[in-house]
C-alpha cells in the first residue's frame, strides 16, 4: 500500500517511474556524444589551421611571384636600354621615373632598386607605403644585352596582405569543413542511435516493466529482435572474415608442405643413389686398409677415405629422415660425443663471422634418443642462431648434467612441467637480435617464421621440438629484443647398466659358405659384391634385374642357398623376387640390401633379414654368414 500510494500522482492516476529516469537517460546519452563531437570538432580545428594557412600561403605567394615575374619582364627592355648608356642626365632620370611609376601601381612592393654590371646601384627606391609586415620575398631580373649581362633590377615584395587575405581564407574553409564534419557526424550519431541506443533503452524499459510485474506483449520485443539480429549480423560478418583469413593460411601452409614433399622426394632420391656410390667407396677403400702390400701411408690415406665415407653416410640419413624415408630409432647414446663429433661441421656451417664455442662439463651422462634426430637438433639450432647474428658475435653449446632431488630443485633447475630426476642439459646460447614476447609465444608452431618471404620454411624449431618431446625431454626459451637467444634442452639422463651404449664395433664374419644369387641392378654396387663375397669363399651368381634372376635361378643345377637382392629393382621389387625364387627353390634364404631404411616395409617383410647402404666388407660378410647360420 505505501508503495502504490507513493507512485500515485496528484490526478490520482498511477505515475510511471520509468518515464523520467528514462528521459533522462536519454538526454545524458545525447548530451554526452554531442559533447564529444563538440570537442572532436575543435580538436581538429586547431591541429589543421596552420597546416592549412601554410598551404594557402604558399600557393598564394607563388601566384603573386609569377605576376611580378611578368611584370619586371615587361620593363626589362625598356630598363636595359638606359642601363647600358646611363647618361646621367638623360638615362638616369628616366630609370627613377620609371621606378617611381612601378612602385605606386604595385603597392605590394616595398622597394626596387637597379644596378649595373660591375654592381654599382643606379637606382634604389623605398615605397612611401609603410611597410606592414616582416613577410617578404624578392624578385629579380638579369638585364642582358645578346650574351652579355649589362645589369640587374630587383623587387622587394611584402606579403603582409597576402596573409591577411590568406587568413581570411582560412577561416572560410576551416567554418565549412566544421559544418560538413557536424553534419556527417550527426548523421552517424543519429544512425547509432536508432540502432544501438535505442534497442537497448527499449529492452531496458521492458525488463524494467517485467520487474514491476507488467505484461509483456510479443510485439513489444520487436526493437530487441532487431537489435538480436543486428548483432548476429555483425558476428557472421566478422566470422566470415575471420574464416576467410584461416583459409588463406591454410592454403600457404598447404602449399608450403607440397613444396617441402617435392624436397623430401627429391633428398631421398638423391641420397639412395649417394649410397650406392657410398657402398662402392667404403668397399674398396676398406679393401685397401686390409690390404697387408700396401704400405702405411697407403693404407694410412685408404683410412681418411673410410672416415670421409662415414661422415657422407651420416648426412645421407639425415637427407633419409627429412624425406621420411627412414625411421628414426632411438638408442642409448653419449651426447658429449655427439656434440664433439659435431663441432667441426657446425663450425663450418655456421661460418667464420661466428666464433663457435663448445663446453663439455663432464661428468656427462648418457641419454636414449636417436643419433641423427641430436644431429639435427643441433644443427638447426646453430642455422637458427646464424641468422640472428647479420654482424657475427659468439654462439655457446654447453653440456651438462644437473639433478633435481626436491621440490625446491626442481623449480629453480628445470622448466616447468619437468619431472625430478637427473637430465643432461645442452644449452645453445647466442648474442644476436632476441626475440619479442609475441615471437617468443609463436616460435616452435609449424610455418612460423620471421624471415622474408622465401627464407625460411618456420620448420626448424617446430622440429626441434617435436624431437625433443619425442625423446622424453623438454626445452625451455630465454630471450629479450637485443640481448640475444638461450635455448635449453633437458633430457632425461639413464644409466649405462640398464642398456648397453650403442658402440660402432664391427662383429666377426663367420665361416659359413654357400651358393649366393646376388641381385643387383647398380653395376658397381654389383661388382663390388661379388668381389667381397667370391674372395670369402661363396659361389657368386649375378643378375642385373629380375628377369635375369629367374635366367640364372633356371639355369643353375645346383642348389642356391641365399639371395642378396636389391630392394628397388627394375620391373619387380626384391621383395616379390625373393618370393618367386623360394617358390621355385623352397629353402632359398633371402638378404634385402637397399639404400632406404626397412622401416617403409610391412610388419611381416620386416622379419626378412635387411642390410642397409652403404656397407663395407665385413658388414656384408656378417649379415650373409648370419643368415646362413640361422638357417641351417
Amino acid at each position: 500500500m505505501d508503495r502504490a500510494r507513493r507512485l500515485r500522482g496528484a490526478d490520482g492516476t498511477m505515475a510511471d517511474p520509468v518515464m523520467p529516469a528514462r528521459k533522462l537517460a536519454s538526454w545524458s546519452i545525447r548530451r554526452h556524444l554531442f559533447g564529444t563531437l563538440a570537442a572532436v570538432c575543435v580538436l581538429l580545428l586547431l591541429l589543421s589551421a596552420e597546416p592549412v594557412r601554410q598551404l594557402e600561403t604558399d600557393a598564394m605567394t607563388g601566384i603573386l611571384r609569377e605576376q611580378f615575374s611578368n611584370a619586371l619582364d615587361s620593363l626589362v627592355p625598356v630598363l636595359k636600354d638606359h642601363v647600358i648608356t646611363r647618361d646621367a642626365e638623360m638615362d638616369l632620370p628616366v630609370l627613377q621615373r620609371t621606378v617611381e611609376d612601378f612602385l605606386r601601381t604595385h603597392q605590394e612592393v616595398r622597394s626596387m632598386r637597379i644596378e649595373d654590371a660591375k654592381g654599382s646601384v643606379l637606382v634604389n627606391e623605398t615605397s612611401p607605403m609603410p611597410t606592414k609586415g616582416s613577410s617578404t620575398f624578392e624578385v629579380s631580373r638579369v638585364l642582358m644585352a645578346g650574351d652579355f649581362a649589362v645589369g640587374r633590377v630587383e623587387i622587394v615584395v611584402d606579403l603582409h596582405d597576402l596573409e591577411a587575405q590568406v587568413g581570411r581564407h582560412v577561416l572560410r574553409l576551416q567554418g565549412l569543413f566544421a559544418l560538413l564534419l557536424l553534419i556527417v557526424a550527426v548523421i552517424l550519431i543519429a544512425w547509432f542511435y536508432r540502432l544501438a541506443v535505442r534497442p537497448l533503452r527499449q529492452i531496458d524499459a521492458k525488463l524494467r516493466n517485467l520487474l514491476d510485474g507488467a505484461e509483456i506483449e510479443s510485439g513489444d520485443l520487436r526493437a530487441a529482435e532487431e537489435f538480436v539480429r543486428l548483432n548476429d549480423s555483425v558476428d557472421a560478418l566478422a566470422s566470415a572474415v575471420q574464416l576467410e583469413e584461416e583459409n588463406k593460411e591454410l592454403e600457404q601452409q598447404l602449399q608450403q608442405s607440397q613444396k617441402l614433399e617435392a624436397i623430401g622426394r627429391l633428398a631421398g632420391g638423391v641420397a639412395h643413389d649417394f649410397n650406392n656410390l657410398l657402398t662402392v667407396i667404403l668397399g674398396y677403400a676398406d679393401t685397401l686398409v686390409d690390404d697387408p702390400s700396401l704400405s702405411e701411408t697407403a693404407r694410412g690415406g685408404a683410412g681418411q677415405i673410410v672416415s670421409a665415407g662415414e661422415r657422407a653416410a651420416a648426412l645421407t640419413r639425415q637427407l633419409l629422415a627429412f624425406s621420411r624415408k627412414q625411421v628414426l630409432r632411438s638408442d642409448i647414446v653419449s651426447p658429449a660425443d655427439i656434440l664433439r663429433g659435431m663441432e667441426e661441421m657446425l663450425r663450418r656451417l655456421i661460418g667464420e663471422l661466428i666464433e663457435v664455442r663448445v663446453r663439455v662439463r663432464e661428468p656427462v651422462g648418457l641419454v636414449h634418443a636417436d643419433t641423427t634426430q641430436l644431429e639435427q637438433v643441433l644443427m638447426n639450432l646453430a642455422v637458427n642462431a646464424r641468422d640472428a647474428m647479420d654482424r657475427g658475435g659468439h654462439l655457446d653449446f654447453d653440456l651438462y648434467s644437473v639433478r633435481a632431488a626436491s621440490e625446491e630443485e626442481l623449480r629453480e633447475r628445470l622448466p616447468s612441467g619437468a619431472a625430478m630426476g637427473d637430465y643432461v642439459v645442452l644449452a645453445v646460447t647466442d648474442d644476436g637480435a632476441g626475440m619479442d614476447e609475441e615471437t617468443r609465444e609463436h616460435v616452435f608452431e609449424p610455418f612460423f617464421t620471421t624471415k622474408e618471404a622465401g627464407d625460411g620454411t618456420g620448420l626448424g624449431l617446430a622440429m626441434v621440438y617435436g624431437i625433443v618431446v619425442q625423446s622424453g625431454g623438454y626445452i625451455d626459451l630465454e630471450s629479450r629484443l637485443g640481448e640475444g637467444t638461450t635455448f635449453r634442452i633437458f633430457l632425461p639422463e639413464v644409466q649405462p647398466e640398464a642398456e648397453a651404449l650403442v658402440t660402432t664395433s664391427r662383429a666377426s664374419p663367420g665361416d659359413e659358405v654357400g651358393t649366393i644369387l646376388l641381385v643387383e641392378d647398380e653395376g658397381l654396387v654389383r661388382a663390388l659384391a661379388q668381389e667381397i663375397l667370391s674372395s670369402a669363399g661363396h659361389e657368386v651368381l649375378v643378375a642385373c634385374d629380375s628377369s635375369e634372376a629367374f635366367e640364372v635361378s633356371d639355369s643353375h643345377e645346383g642348389a642356391i642357398d641365399l639371395i642378396v637382392t636389391d630392394l628397388v629393382l627394375p620391373g619387380m621389387s626384391g621383395i616379390d623376387l625373393s618370393k618367386e625364387i623360394r617358390e621355385r627353390r623352397p629353402g632359398t634364404r633371402t638378404l634385402l640390401v637397399s639404400g632406404y631404411d626397412n622401416g617403409l616395409l610391412g610388419p611381416e617383410e620386416r622379419e626378412i633379414p635387411f642390410l642397409q647402404k652403404p656397407f663395407d666388407r665385413s658388414a656384408l660378410l656378417t649379415a650373409v654368414s648370419e643368415v646362413l647360420a640361422a638357417e641351417a
